[in-house]
């Protein structure tokens, strides 16, 4: 709440002007004071909230329907109110039909799951019962009960011996032996073949199996893999796709649209761990890639998107500023669940304001989830129709209340932001390729996220480019539908002896339509490794 204005104190006397100027500021320093401890009460509210949520309550932002409408609580407040004044005679029971049917219950399935077909069959015929072994004269088999059990042995390490039968002339001894050419490996004259390999990176990078825990697995097996034989490994086979990886961001960079995002992670140094940062780069819907930069700063943004020109869809850090402008041909697009998630930290201190932005914003999000998967045309149509009235909505809404907001309260925070971010917040109603949050590369880091809990630090600055190129590749894999162990594998077998003009070919964008040539058919065949682990390609 802003003081009056003070009245003009010049036609009083010098003791009375005295009088109320020492009043006037008193009432300027109780102000400040009160101010200061709206603020201090509605930070603590704030974090008590955040803390009972943590211990209690859900993680997620996404709040029911019937929660959001100060109209709805308000509704229900006189309901309730006038059910307090009927006498029980007047009270009608409600019928238990309407109680039951009120909402439906998720059925749940009954009967015994289908095993998959692809699965190896082990069949085991029990003996006949006694009394018939003791008079088989006496019966004859009328049919059979097949009773299925899913069992699991140990995984299969194979030991392939590459045979080279050596022949030498009969007319000439002196000429020399020769042998059929070994078939490529991703590390040459190394141990470990590209199922193996692609099996350990699959496991440390997607599973988030350090590679400790690993060797653990594998010495049940009653194989001895040293963690560090495994990481000189990743550290061979990461040189190998490199070249594909980056192709993939030289392509990435010719996308409509780009949403990044960036998390931190611990590097090991000597003396003490230092921070460093993990970059996602999601372009359109054809590439996820990762990019480790030591800073998280503007100089590190410019590495990855200098050359980029196009839509950029960000939080509103600043370290992506100075990427906007018409001149620099890149355009800010602001995420609606980043500006959501403002109002839901003001729930705790200015729950009727707050539920008010996140109504008229879940009805965003209702669009969005309407038109998911239609063309882009048809997206802007909808989106025209439906979300434009929204937002116009939300900000005559939040032009309204903001000169009332106390500075820095959540809801003075929530309101800043999206006046702030206006502009960016309001491109998706421009084009319909452009997507209304961030969400997909929150989601996208959370896989770094979840790894860090469990390897806790990367061993050096190498670790984190070798963790970008996999994690790319097999995020990539993941964004298509391709499975990820069997596409490792196979770019391990391709890439050596692959046409370095046709590298793009082999990322997981273009991967289907490379299978489908019979130039890639024909490598894969040709080549042991990949005949060995084909049950395992024909299961995926």
């Amino acid at each position: 709440m802003k003081s009056a204005e003070p009245p003009d104190i010049s036609s009083f006397s010098q003791e009375a002007q005295s009088v109320i100027q020492s009043l006037q500021d008193s009432i300027r320093r109780i102000d400040n004071e009160r101010a200061q401890y709206i603020k201090l009460y509605q930070l603590t509210l704030l974090e008590l909230e955040r803390l009972r949520r943590q211990l209690f309550g859900k993680k997620s932002e996404r709040v029911k329907d019937e929660q959001l409408t100060l109209e709805f609580m308000q509704v229900a407040e006189a309901v309730r109110a006038m059910e307090e004044t009927l006498t029980p005679e007047e009270r009608a029971p409600i019928p238990n039909s309407v109680r039951n049917n009120d909402k439906e219950k998720k059925r749940t399935p009954h009967g015994r799951q289908t095993l998959p077909e692809h699965l190896p069959v082990e069949r085991i015929e029990l003996p006949a019962p006694l009394e018939v072994e003791e008079n088989p004269t006496d019966y004859k088999k009328v049919g059979e009960d097949v009773s299925e059990t899913l069992e699991r042995r140990p995984a299969t390490l194979v030991r392939v011996q590459i045979v080279r039968p050596k022949f030498a002339k009969k007319a000439d001894e002196d000429a020399g032996i020769i042998a059929s050419k070994l078939p490529t490996k991703p590390i040459e004259k190394g141990l470990a073949g590209p199922g193996l390999l692609a099996h350990i990176i699959v496991s440390k990078f997607q599973d988030n199996l350090p590679l400790n825990r690993q060797e653990s697995i594998f010495a049940r097996e009653h194989v001895t893999l040293g963690r560090a034989t495994m990481c000189a490994w990743i550290k061979q086979a990461a040189e190998l796709p490199i070249l594909l990886f980056k192709a993939m961001k030289e392509d990435a960079m010719k996308a409509h649209c780009i949403a990044t995002d960036a998390t931190g992670v611990l590097v090991q140094a000597e003396g003490k761990c230092h921070r460093g940062h993990f970059f996602v780069l999601i372009a359109d819907r054809d590439h996820i890639l990762y990019f480790y930069e030591r800073y998280h700063n503007g100089d590190a943004v410019e590495k990855l998107l200098g050359n980029y020109k196009g839509h950029i869809v960000a939080d509103a850090h600043i370290i992506y500023d100075h990427l906007y402008g018409e001149s620099e041909g890149r355009i800010e697009c602001a995420c609606w669940a980043h500006t959501r998630r403002y109002f839901f930290d003001a729930i705790a201190s200015e729950r009727d304001l707050a539920m008010h932005a996140i109504h008229l914003i879940g009805k965003l999000f209702e669009v969005e989830r309407e038109i998911k998967g239609l063309p882009p045309d048809e997206k802007l149509r909808i989106r025209q129709e439906k979300s434009k009235p929204v937002t116009e909505e939300f900000f005559k809404w939040r032009d309204e209340k903001w000169p009332d907001a106390v500075e820095h309260s959540p809801i003075y925070k929530g309101l800043q932001y999206a006046g702030n971010q206006q502009t960016a917040l309001l491109q998706f109603l421009k084009d319909g390729r452009i997507p209304i949050h961030n969400n997909d590369s929150e989601r996208a880091l959370r896989q770094q996220v979840i790894g860090r809990k469990n390897w806790l630090f990367l061993g050096s600055e190498d670790g984190g480019e070798w963790n970008c190129v996999f994690t790319s590749l097999i995020a990539s894999a993941r964004l298509h539908g391709i499975e990820p162990w069997s596409y490792l594998r196979d770019i391990f077998i391709l890439l050596p002896d692959w046409p370095r003009s046709r590298i793009l070919e082999l990322s997981p964008k273009f991967w289907k339509q490379t299978l489908e040539n019979s130039d890639a058919r024909q490598r894969l065949s040709a080549n042991p490794f990949y005949r060995v682990t084909a049950v395992s390609s024909e299961i995926h």
